[in-house]
């Protein structure tokens, strides 16, 4: 993560339907820019370009997970300017305002201030990317504003408008229009002139505070101080069980790979992945007892902690910060690593070490760093996402594929997958299916593997119990 002195990489901003990619561009020449941002993507994005500023403008809500409220922090921990503005990021800024998110624009402005109460009066229907984010509805905000305009140039009177804004707001968020105002107008019983001059202006351009508000966000990027966010603004990125198994299973990094993609290809393809897991529990067994029994670690002991995980790597202390990053590894994650080894050298000999489902990954993935094998488990887990993402063999059924997988990994197949599952802390059976699916895809589209009958009814599968994969 960017620390006090470093040299801050671009600014990223997530855009969508609010603003052209090129008019941001014509603003912010060298700003980088990413589509709806959703769950994981701004701390995805804190890892992979370790930016000066993020600025938060478009968001998912619907298709997948919102983006988190803690990423934002965790962004801010890392000394990266964070602003938000004209829709999911006006919602988000105004929550996180007190830790330091920058707030951009009219539209904050009335989520802060209580005006704007429901979160889907910036909502909106669009096209994907490729049709660049096309309008198929218009937010309740931007309706609003065009009606205020007729308003003040005396097209339409304040009840009027009022009546106006509540029909749209009366429908569901994908099927407000401006266009049809005019319709509106006539069902409210509008005369015929008003309804003609209402359908003239709607011919032309009309004010869009959404866009309005991405371009002023825009603009404040570029106009950023310099550095990174001073030490003394930083709100401090509380770690928690359950940011860490997002981090684990929303966070992506270089190559489009995040680490439970890593840890689970292990768990299938490394002969030492057992081992590994198992030493990552111990640690994880180790930290807690010592804390327990002795309180928080000393200086000295964490320096102690440093100088161990130094030696692993083969570098000096001083390189560790540089050396972790190249290997995904955040100044918080490294802080945690660096307790860990401490606590091992001042207490061994525990068997404890529990862990939610999906938290493992990040203790497990550091054994990796820390026996130089990080980079080789991320290539083949990044080959596999590739190849098992392109290619393609319909439904087929689940032994098949297990029984192809055991076929050309010369793996035997477990009896019981349940108890596999549970020994290899992948979450649940359904987790296991996926991983061996995409091995199987990337198998067949590398290697020109063919599915195999073999060995059908060797496996026993049972159905996961309704439970999430992790937080049980």
């Amino acid at each position: 993560m960017t620390s006090e002195g470093a040299d801050p990489g671009p600014d990223v901003v997530f855009l969508g339907p609010s603003l052209p990619e090129e008019e941001a561009r014509q603003i912010h020449p060298e700003l980088v820019v990413l589509g709806p941002a959703r769950m994981g993507d701004v701390a995805s994005a804190v890892l992979r370009f370790r930016p000066h500023a993020i600025g938060l403008v478009d968001g998912v809500f619907r298709s997948r997970s919102a983006v988190f409220h803690k990423e934002l922090l965790y962004a801010l921990d890392a000394g990266t300017w964070v602003l938000g503005a004209s829709s999911m990021g006006a919602l988000r800024a105004a929550e996180c305002e007190p830790f330091g998110v920058i707030g951009v624009g009219a539209v904050f402005g009335d989520v802060a201030a209580g005006v704007i109460e429901d979160d889907d009066e910036v909502a909106l229907l669009h096209a994907d990317a490729e049709l660049g984010y096309r309008h198929a509805s218009d937010a309740l905000v931007t309706i609003r504003a065009v009606v205020d305009d007729l308003v003040q140039a005396g097209v339409l009177t304040v009840e009027t408008g009022a009546r106006l804004v509540a029909v749209q707001r009366g429908r569901w968020f994908g099927d407000r229009r401006l266009r049809d105002l005019s319709s509106d107008a006539r069902s409210l019983g509008l005369d015929d002139v008003t309804v003609a001059v209402l359908e003239r202006v709607l011919e032309g351009p009309t004010r869009d505070p959404k866009r309005d508000d991405a371009a002023e966000l825009v603009r404040r990027l570029a106009q950023l101080p310099a550095g990174p966010l001073p030490l003394e603004a930083r709100p401090g990125c509380a770690p928690s069980r359950r940011f860490g198994a997002l981090i684990a299973r929303e966070l992506v990094g270089p190559g489009a790979v995040r680490p439970d993609d890593i840890r689970h290809v292990a768990a299938l393809v490394d002969p030492r992945y057992p081992d590994d897991l198992e030493a990552a529990r111990l640690k994880v067994a180790i930290a807690k007892v010592s804390h327990a029994l002795l309180g928080d670690l000393s200086g000295t002991e964490r320096e102690a902690g440093a100088a161990r995980v130094a030696a692993s790597l083969g570098v000096d202390v001083a390189q560790l910060g540089s050396t972790m990053r190249s290997l995904d590894l955040d100044e918080s994650g490294l802080d945690a690593l660096v307790a860990r080894e401490a606590h091992v050298l001042r207490l061994a000999g525990s068997d404890l070490g529990s862990l939610q489902h999906g938290a493992i990954t990040g203790p497990y993935l550091d054994e990796l760093r820390l026996e130089r094998r990080y980079d080789a488990a991320r290539a083949i887990a990044a080959l596999h996402v590739r190849f098992g993402d392109e290619a393609s063999m319909g439904d087929v059924d689940p032994r098949r594929l297990l029984a192809t997988f055991s076929a050309f990994a010369d793996t035997p197949l477990p009896y019981d997958l349940g108890a596999f599952v549970e020994r290899a802390e992948l979450g649940s059976t359904d987790e296991l299916l996926q991983a061996v699916t995409l091995a199987v895809r990337a198998a067949t589209a590398l290697l020109g593997v063919e599915l195999q009958d073999a060995g059908l009814g060797t496996v026993r599968i049972q159905p996961d119990p309704p439970l999430g994969s992790r937080g049980r």
